[in-house]
């Protein structure tokens, strides 16, 4: 499959159709990329998703300031993408390992009853959640990949990374201190 032309002026007017066949065309390729610095499958395939997930919430204006016109342009431009959200995951991930490396006394000393806090305070917003939302969620942070989760409860692979996805983003949301986001989600990307 090719990207034509009209597929990018199509997106580029703010038309998200053609996002499915450019999806397809570039998804292996990208996966690839990803797990060239990524190093996990899975992780890689929710690089590539996001990297979508962006797209398709990207504005008209954005759209027509940022895309090249032409497909191999655009192919450049996605795969600059793609990369430097990798890199951003990465240096998320070392920026995350610092402060815990760096607070390392300063967690150990959290008192039980925070923590206990925090815990429930977690598991509250999990429950809220819709039941298959919680469902993948759960699995996921019990650390079996998207592939096993989709097996275990009978869903497709795209399912699970969407549901997990939205679990995620809705727990984020949900729990304003960044500690807690960053000690219970962060291992899991």
């Amino acid at each position: 499959m090719k990207i034509t032309q009209a597929d990018i002026n199509t997106f580029r007017k703010g038309d998200n159709s053609p996002l499915s066949d450019i999806y397809e065309c570039f998804a292996l390729e990208l996966n690839f990329l990803c797990n060239r610095y990524l190093r996990d499958i899975d992780a890689s395939q929710d690089a590539v998703m996001d990297v979508f997930h962006k797209l398709i919430d990207m504005s008209v204006e954005d759209r027509i300031k940022k895309l090249p016109e032409n497909p191999e342009g655009f192919k450049l431009w996605l795969f600059s993408v793609t990369k430097n959200y990798c890199l951003d995951i990465l240096k998320h991930i070392q920026v995350v390992k610092n402060f815990e490396i760096s607070h390392q006394q300063e967690l150990k000393m959290l008192p039980e009853v925070e923590r206990h806090w925090d815990k429930e305070l977690l598991n509250h917003v999990i429950e809220k959640l819709n039941p298959s939302e919680k469902a993948a969620f759960t699995l996921h942070q019990e650390g079996y990949s998207h592939q096993e989760i989709a097996e275990q409860l009978q869903i497709s692979y795209n399912t699970v990374r969407n549901q997990v996805f939205s679990a995620k983003n809705k727990i984020k949301k949900y729990i304003g201190s960044t500690l807690i986001v960053i000690i219970i989600l962060i291992p899991y990307l």
